[in-house]
């Protein structure tokens, strides 16, 4: 399972721009991301194995079985609880102080799914906000862009469904300015009817409920 929040699925085959809206759910307060979840994996990014690796957007897993850092209450949509694939690190950039953190999961036969964690390198999340924005349609993949409002926090979510392969994905960002991070919460493999029964709302939903948990 790779995951591809650095570099989105986007294509050049018709330039279709991602649609935009903006969903407004009731709820939400304060989030931010913790502290002790940028000290924990920033303390081990030096000693993990894709440090030492040029540019490589990949993650490297450490410890298939690891612990992940990024200590909350596991989002478990569709009632299911997900299965542990791996944690570990991946660079942003060709620097060494930039990083991404992921643990992966997933739910045999339903889902495949993924936390990640971008910080150290102010640009690269700009640039990652920036792709995900600009993400566009093709011949193999219909996506939408739209930020839901939980409360008083902006969620960016990426909606894609894969017609030639029916399947879809959901893609959620927050970004605390304060602390130049991303969170990012990524959903796929659904089929049509979690796809639809979800929504972008729903996947905003998980994702704040996660960072709810840790505060």
């Amino acid at each position: 399972m790779v995951n591809h929040l650095l570099h989105p699925p986007i294509t050049d085959t018709d330039d279709t721009p991602a649609t935009e809206n903006t969903s407004t759910v009731v709820g939400g307060a304060s989030r931010s991301i913790p502290q002790a979840w940028l000290d924990a994996t920033a303390e081990g990014w030096p000693s993990s194995e894709a440090y030492s690796k040029p540019y490589d957007p990949i993650t490297s897993y450490s410890d298939a079985n690891g612990t992940c850092l990024l200590d909350g209450d596991l989002p478990t949509p569709f009632g299911t609880t997900p299965r542990s694939f791996g944690t570990g690190w991946g660079s942003l950039d060709t620097d060494k102080e930039g990083y991404r953190y992921s643990c992966e999961y997933y739910t045999p036969g339903r889902y495949a799914t993924s936390l990640v964690l971008m910080a150290g390198n102010a640009d690269a999340v700009d640039e990652a906000i920036t792709t995900v924005k600009n993400t566009t349609s093709d011949s193999v993949q219909d996506n939408s862009v739209e930020t839901v409002e939980i409360g008083d926090v902006s969620y960016l979510v990426l909606t894609t469904w894969f017609p030639t392969n029916p399947q879809g994905k959901y893609l959620v960002l927050f970004h605390d300015e304060a602390a130049d991070a991303i969170v990012a919460y990524d959903l796929n493999s659904l089929e049509k009817a979690d796809f639809e029964e979800l929504g972008a709302e729903g996947a905003a939903q998980l994702l704040d409920d996660f960072l709810a948990s840790a505060q």
